[in-house]
């Protein structure tokens, strides 16, 4: 693969789709990053094809076999159970995340991570209602049933999708200061606002 096929940015993301993904589980990151100046968004799947969310809403995706990418996204969705079934979609998933640089999940991405092996011995987290589920499918994952998410070393797990916006530090250090201006136009919970507490004192750490 030449230095031109290798997208070696962290301003591109690659955002995994699949029949039946979670649509905020995509257009939540989407949203966020999207607003970065330079950041690049694609969506990728083995065969190129367009993919219906359970929502009802279809995006066109890139064909990707060879990873090219160095920071690709994982969403969640009742697809990931078919999915997790699969193992030459598996091996693919494996192929992607092991060239990429930092990989993100959120909800029952992690399910498919899981399956990749990839996760074997570390602590990791999910989607609380399909806690049951998708802890089943690899129990050599040190899966933490009340961790909100974790980071290890290019991983990023979520159990919900607004934990993409306090994961990272390497994230932080390229993203913060846009991140932060966005954020600070929500509205959040009580939790959330914690979140953003948090964030805050990273990013004061980061200086």
């Amino acid at each position: 693969m030449t230095t031109s096929e290798k997208n070696m940015s962290l301003n591109s993301i690659a955002i995994i789709l699949f029949d039946n993904f979670e649509t905020l589980d995509v257009m939540g990151p989407v949203e966020v990053f999207g607003s970065l100046k330079d950041c690049q968004i694609v969506f990728i799947s083995p065969s190129g094809e367009p993919m219906r969310s359970s929502q009802g809403v279809t995006l066109n995706t890139l064909p990707i076999q060879t990873p090219c990418y160095q920071c690709i996204l994982i969403p969640g969705g009742q697809g990931t159970r078919s999915l997790s079934k699969n193992d030459q979609y598996i091996q693919w998933v494996k192929k992607q995340a092991e060239f990429a640089e930092t990989v993100i999940s959120v909800c029952t991405g992690s399910a498919l991570l899981a399956q990749t092996s990839l996760l074997n011995g570390f602590k990791a987290t999910t989607n609380k209602l399909s806690y049951q589920w998708v802890t089943s499918l690899n129990n050599q994952v040190l899966w933490q049933p009340k961790a909100r998410w974790f980071m290890i070393i290019s991983f990023i797990l979520h159990q919900a999708l607004v934990q993409v916006l306090i994961c990272h530090y390497r994230l932080f250090a390229i993203f913060m200061t846009k991140v932060l201006q966005v954020i600070s136009h929500l509205k959040w919970n009580t939790y959330g606002i914690k979140m953003l507490n948090m964030i805050h004192s990273l990013s004061n750490h980061l200086r």
